[in-house]
């Protein structure tokens, strides 16, 4: 009976041992298939780094051309207001020119009566 005692023993040891050879097989795979998925996880990080690097960039020339815009609409808004008060003086003095070039051709005709 030790005999057959021993061989059980062996059998379930063999039989132990090539289980635990299958899940390492098994587990060797999954790691391998893991540091495939790892390494292709880091290229896309990196592209995406590379991507986030670049839309940082855009946004920081975009940030400087709204800065440069403002400053040239404060600018214009500036040469607008001058422009329209030149104009409201032009204007004054066209009607002051106007008035007084009225009175002078009425005056004109006040001397020189038509002739009939």
């Amino acid at each position: 009976m030790l005999n057959e005692e021993l061989k059980k023993n062996l059998e379930f040891i063999v039989e132990q041992q090539a289980l635990l050879a299958a899940k390492i097989e098994q587990l060797t795979e999954n790691m391998l298939a893991l540091k495939d998925i790892a390494v292709s996880n880091a290229h896309s990080l990196e592209r995406l780094t590379n991507l986030l690097e670049r839309l940082v960039t855009i946004q920081e020339k975009t940030d400087n051309n709204v800065v440069f815009l403002a400053k040239f609409q404060e600018k214009t808004s500036t040469e607008v207001v001058e422009l329209a008060h030149a104009h409201a003086q032009t204007e004054e003095k066209l009607n002051i020119f106007i008035s007084m070039f009225e009175k002078y051709i009425s005056q004109i005709q006040d001397f020189n009566p038509p002739i009939n």
